[in-house]
């Protein structure tokens, strides 16, 4: 008969809980253990349920520090790559000598995030609790919030008094943004629908005029070699490892579809195409009741080489889901709020620059000011960019 092999399980006192033996393929009871004995093994599960947390991240960054390698073997067991790199990062954050037995992998997960410092204290206090009751995770996380909010409110509103650069410049000319000098770039350029009778800032079908600034009705080729110029300029104002999120959508003309990727992949396009994201607006103004409804609009994230990123996972998939903006808004074609502010959580990271290049109504400035970093917003209209500061009490734009 082939020979079980089992592991004892142990509580975090190191004491065995007679009568339970965990086995590959379940947990076998020998005996007639006490209710006192069933309660012990159940406080062991937990805490090994824990460590093998912490275990699966300390494995991977060593074989990642090693060899290179990291998820393969664990993706065959159907652990997913998002959970994979959660225990990793968690486990790289809090370093092996200062995780506290007395809390759990979550309480630990709260503060990964922390400078090293301020993981110490935290992870002090919700050890030492109230009357030597540790806290519990949502305690611990409730504290941190406040306490966040605390420390970054002088911060933000002196950012925000001071307000972002505001240039009056085309997009694909901006000398007076210096070159290798912005971190991250989140923008929609007008999408060439034409200057017809096309819903607009929620209202309706209403007439567009002048388009959104630029003027929306130019012939499909001389459009896209435009967006080419207007990336060739980014890409020089980029600093190495910056990130571009491009938001974009498929238009129809003449019964035919014309994609983003149409100018993308032309090689005169020079950052890396890394991946596309899917935004579900979940409604739509300009449909035909001869196509399907254009629910969706895409965000393509590139970037100059190699992604600078910061050390927690992004933590997004990408399909995201959430409305376009309010209706009676005054520019013509405003960003939801929460466009640039999922870019700007996914790869955001202390004293970065964040430029929009058409920056319209500067949604992406103020989403960028409100984290803390500093804005630069492009846009040729001298109009809406004096709109924006007056609206929200910045310097007016300049020429230079």
């Amino acid at each position: 008969m082939e020979e079980v092999r089992a592991i004892t399980v142990h509580s975090q006192s190191n004491i065995d809980a007679p009568g339970f033996v965990v086995t590959p393929t379940g947990l076998v009871v020998n005996g007639q253990p006490t209710f006192d004995e069933w309660e012990q093994c159940g406080k062991a599960l937990q805490l090994a349920d824990e460590a093998i947390q912490w275990a699966r991240g300390d494995h991977l960054n060593y074989g990642e520090s090693t060899w290179g390698e990291m998820y393969s073997q664990y993706l065959d067991d159907g652990l997913s790559y998002t959970t994979l790199a959660h225990y990793k990062w968690v486990s790289k954050e809090v370093q092996f000598c200062r995780r506290r037995q007395n809390l759990s992998w979550s309480h630990h997960e709260e503060v990964a995030s922390l400078k090293v410092p301020e993981q110490d204290m935290w992870l002090d206090r919700a050890e030492q609790g109230n009357d030597g009751t540790p806290w519990k995770r949502q305690r611990l996380r409730d504290e941190i919030r406040k306490w966040k909010q605390e420390r970054d409110r002088p911060q933000a509103h002196q950012l925000t008094a001071r307000g972002p650069r505001l240039i009056v410049a085309q997009a694909e000319d901006m000398p007076q943004v210096a070159s290798e000098s912005v971190d991250l770039i989140v923008t929609s350029p007008p999408y060439n629908m034409g200057d017809d009778y096309w819903p607009m800032g929620g209202e309706g079908r209403i007439e567009r005029g002048d388009g959104i600034g630029y003027g929306d009705h130019m012939a499909e080729g001389d459009y896209q070699l435009w967006q080419l110029d207007c990336l060739q300029e980014l890409y020089r104002v980029a600093k190495q490892g910056a990130s571009l999120f491009y938001n974009h959508k498929v238009r129809i003309r003449q019964g035919e579809m014309i994609h983003p990727l149409d100018w993308l992949r032309v090689g005169t396009n020079p950052w890396t195409l890394r991946q596309e994201i899917i935004w579900d607006r979940g409604s739509t103004h300009n449909h035909s009741a001869s196509l399907f409804w254009p629910h969706d609009e895409r965000i393509y994230w590139m970037t100059k080489g190699r992604p600078t990123l910061p050390s927690r996972p992004i933590g997004l998939s990408t399909i995201w889901a959430f409305h376009g903006p309010v209706a009676g808004t005054w520019h013509p074609a405003p960003f939801s709020d929460q466009l640039p502010r999922c870019c700007i959580e996914a790869v955001g990271r202390d004293g970065i620059v964040v430029l929009d290049p058409f920056a319209g109504s500067c949604t992406t400035l103020k989403a960028a000011l409100s984290y803390g970093y500093d804005a630069i917003g492009v846009d040729v209209s001298r109009e809406y960019l004096t709109r924006a500061a007056e609206e929200n009490g910045w310097m007016m734009p300049s020429e230079s």
